[in-house]
């Protein structure tokens, strides 16, 4: 598996879009962090969305780094923890981030 992705920023950069949302200071939660990515899929399957949420009273960082923790925890499922892990199973025949 590559590596996790340690931040707003590098979650970014692997392509994926970030909704953050502030329902204010009578809402529990106040903050909701959601990144997203469609994944195309194998050849001749449709794919799908990816979305990974994090959510916190506390701060919009917070609720980022709780998304980004749920976004790892996503792709350790889907790409196996390390190629021996993986080996021979469907996560091997993947492109991580794309399929």
């Amino acid at each position: 598996m590559p590596a996790d992705l340690a931040n707003d920023a590098a979650v970014l950069a692997a392509g994926y879009t970030k909704v953050q949302t502030d329902y204010g200071a009578l809402k529990n939660p106040r903050y909701e962090t959601t990144y997203a990515r469609h994944l195309t899929a194998q050849p001749g399957a449709s794919g799908g969305p990816v979305r990974a949420t994090g959510v916190s009273n506390t701060s919009a960082a917070a609720a980022d780094t709780q998304a980004v923790a749920a976004l790892n925890g996503f792709r350790k499922h889907r790409y196996g923890a390390d190629t021996a892990v993986n080996s021979g199973s469907a996560g091997s025949a993947h492109t991580t981030d794309s399929t």
